[in-house]
């Protein structure tokens, strides 16, 4: 086995051979990379556990010596560089597992026993003879918000751990330095590797440095500082996206936060050291925030702008303007002011005070006269026409004079000319009461009373 020791060396002790299994021990010296012999094992072991206790001492357990399982242990003194024989475990084993506890007791679980059947057993060892600080690790400072690709520093204690675990097998036992690590939401782990760190080997304070991997998405993700395989608990950070020219690394970086999101996309680039984003193409629908605009769109620069909604007021308006909300507030001019409704078929044209124009409608009421359109045919027009682009129109009956004829002087039949004839047809239900009178061949119809209601067919007019 290897063990790290509290001063830095690495204690290998035991092992096989060409010769068989040995007592020998070694201690290598980083600094130098120089192995020096120190006290042998009271028994020759291989298979066994080695681990690192909480006062410094290394205790092993177990293992096999030849072809013999054992059940004894012994205790190393890095101080003497001797190992003492300790009470036997309560079960001779070898190729188990010695785990230390936060409590610093040592559970010794499973191997192989004397007949090389597996073991279920299990068993303490709490004879360290020291007090045992608290082994779990505890973030005291880190950052709330980190992104892909930069670093942090964590600050907090026990950082270094008390000890290491070993594997009753020829593996190594593990390190203690600081591991941090970021847990998904579904769980999965990042394990992140370790800059820098320095934290004292008692469980006292200490920091690590480390950096986020690119390959991190953005979220919530739990922080934690493992050493000795005891993570720390309680702690979370944040990996947000980077804004805008913002220093990078990665382009993982450069999302979530572009200048707006309505005209530049969500997922930028990472070149020459700055996030930037690209901007969405032109005519891209958005909406500038603004009611008095219309048909709102990106300009292809990561602006977003619409067409002013123009409110123009007409001749009945002082002044018309945009109220914020898609409409016009309007001032009217005073009722009486001149106005043209653009009707040729009315006259004094003028504003009524609410915004619109209206004038007096044209009245055709002066026919022309009856006339000769042959001997025998007189043309009576109605008395009452009707007003189109400013000029006034009669209807008019043609009246067979026969067997008379029609007088040039009069333009009439010198015969009765409404004999037989009905006057059941007004030239329009609206203005006009039915049945007529006929006059010189001529129906006349009375009229309604002005002001009566109607409708003259036009949608440019009101007050009908």
């Amino acid at each position: 086995t290897a063990t790290l020791l509290m001063n830095g060396n690495v204690l290998v002790a035991g092992g096989r051979s060409n010769a068989g299994t040995i007592t020998s021990c070694e201690l290598y010296n980083p600094t130098t990379g120089i192995f020096t012999a120190t006290g042998s094992l009271a028994t020759s072991r291989f298979l066994h556990t080695a681990n690192l206790l909480p006062d410094g001492r290394v205790l092993v357990t177990g293992g096999m010596s030849g072809s013999t399982t054992l059940q004894s242990a012994e205790l190393y003194d890095p101080g003497t560089g001797l190992w003492t024989t300790i009470s036997n475990m309560v079960a001779a084993r070898y190729q188990h597992v010695a785990t230390q506890l936060p409590n610093g007791r040592l559970l010794l679980t499973g191997g192989s026993g004397s007949t090389g059947a597996a073991l279920s057993s299990t068993e303490l060892f709490s004879g360290s003879g020291a007090a045992v600080p608290a082994a779990r690790p505890a973030i005291t400072t880190a950052p709330a918000n980190i992104s892909a690709g930069q670093s942090m520093t964590l600050q907090g204690g026990r950082f270094r751990g008390v000890s290491t675990s070993s594997g009753g097998g020829t593996q190594d036992s593990p390190g203690d330095n600081p591991v941090p690590s970021l847990t998904a939401s579904d769980g999965g782990v990042i394990y992140l590797r370790g800059l820098d760190f320095a934290s004292a080997a008692d469980g006292g304070g200490g920091q690590v440095t480390t950096s986020v991997p690119c390959s991190v998405g953005l979220g919530t993700y739990g922080l934690a500082v493992t050493a000795n395989g005891i993570p720390s608990t309680g702690n979370s950070i944040n990996v947000v996206g980077l804004a805008q020219g913002a220093a990078c690394s990665c382009a993982s970086a450069c999302q979530g936060i572009p200048p707006n999101t309505q005209c530049y996309g969500t997922v930028g680039n990472c070149t020459a050291g700055t996030c930037s984003y690209p901007a969405l193409d032109a005519g891209t629908v958005c909406n500038d925030g603004n009611a008095c605009t219309r048909t709102d769109g990106c300009n292809g620069a990561g602006t977003c702008s619409g067409i002013p909604y123009t409110c123009t007021p007409n001749q009945c308006q002082a002044s018309s303007t945009c109220n914020g909300t898609g409409g016009c507030n309007v001032v009217n001019l005073a009722a009486g002011t001149t106005c043209n409704d653009a009707n040729a078929c009315t006259s004094s044209d003028v504003c009524n005070g609410t915004g619109n124009c209206s004038g007096t409608p044209m009245v055709c009421n002066t026919a022309p006269a009856p006339t000769c359109l042959n001997p025998t045919t007189s043309r009576v027009y109605n008395t009452q026409g009707t007003c189109s682009a400013g000029t006034c129109n009669y209807t008019y009956n043609d009246v067979n004079c026969s067997p008379g004829t029609c007088q040039g002087a009069t333009g009439l039949c010198n015969i009765d000319p409404c004999a037989g004839v009905s006057c059941t047809t007004p030239p329009n239900t609206d203005c006009f009461t039915a049945p007529g009178t006929c006059s010189f061949g001529a129906c006349q119809y009375p009229q309604r009373p002005v002001g009566t209601t109607c409708n003259d067919g036009k949608t440019c007019t009101t007050g009908d």
